[in-house]
């Protein structure tokens, strides 16, 4: 199965019976700085990692996405509505940049990937035409900027070329 192929099935099972009306994947645009294999937004946004060989597994950590930095303070709001700087003590504290996506999962065929690998991400296996929730993902900081900046971007796109293959856009159902 190629990369494609699984992004396609997968943005195509999350919007199915959900929630999700509209999912993006191998979508590239630059208004983010982010290029995600699959994002569906409904209530929320859901972002999915597709993953065809370990080594890409593997490498991903090195995105700037999946980097942390160490801070020792955190921006804390008093009793008088006012911001103040706090300091951790002793321990640094790990910290991610906002990204795409409150949830987010790999999706890889069936034990490309192990649970206990995966940190604070969810992870799918994909095998014999179903997908298997192996490991539910926590939440994370999203930049709501730049999903709605990517939203926009597809919209626009889509207006222009609606048979865009890398857009799905759930219709409502007809009520009779």
């Amino acid at each position: 199965m190629t990369h494609t192929e699984l992004c396609k099935l997968t943005a195509e099972r999350f919007i199915k019976n959900s929630g999700n009306n509209i999912a993006i994947y191998e979508y590239q645009s630059y208004v983010s700085g982010e290029h995600p294999d699959v994002l569906i937004y409904g209530n929320t946004t859901i972002l999915f990692e597709i993953k065809i060989s370990r080594s890409d597994f593997l490498s991903d950590k090195q995105k700037d996405a999946r980097k942390k930095y160490k801070t020792r303070s955190y921006i804390h709001r008093n009793h008088a509505g006012k911001y103040e700087v706090r300091l951790y003590t002793p321990e640094l504290r790990w910290n991610e940049k906002p990204h795409l996506g409150l949830r987010r999962y790999y999706v890889c065929e069936y034990g490309l990937i192990h649970p206990d690998e995966v940190e604070r991400w969810g992870l799918y296996w994909y095998t014999g035409g179903r997908f298997y929730k192996k490991k539910e993902s926590d939440k994370f900081v999203r930049n709501i900027h730049a999903e709605n900046r990517l939203l926009s971007h597809a919209f626009r796109k889509y207006a222009n070329t609606p048979n865009d293959p890398n857009i799905i856009v759930k219709p409502y159902s007809k009520v009779d």
